[in-house]
């Protein structure tokens, strides 16, 4: 639950050149142009399929505001497979 901007904090970068100095650790632009859009379309692909495949899909919708006022919406499908 952090920032991808995490990874080009010095001191972060610091804890892995101590834990493991082999290890690069990938650019912040690594994770928003090649890692998270692909995990994207894989798990939704996964997921469409699934609902796809379904008889049936109830649907129930939530929306609520944390205390440090952040928005949430859920959305949580509902179906029974094989």
């Amino acid at each position: 639950m952090r920032p991808y901007a995490t990874v080009q904090n010095e001191e972060f970068k610091y804890m892995f050149q101590t834990l493991e100095p082999k290890y690069k650790v990938p650019s912040r632009t690594h994770f928003t142009e090649a890692v998270m859009p692909q995990l994207l379309s894989t798990v939704a692909s996964r997921v469409k399929a699934k609902i796809d495949a379904a008889k049936y899909v109830a649907v129930a919708t939530d929306a609520w505001t944390s205390r440090t006022t952040e928005n949430f919406v859920a959305v949580t499908a509902h179906f029974i497979n094989d």
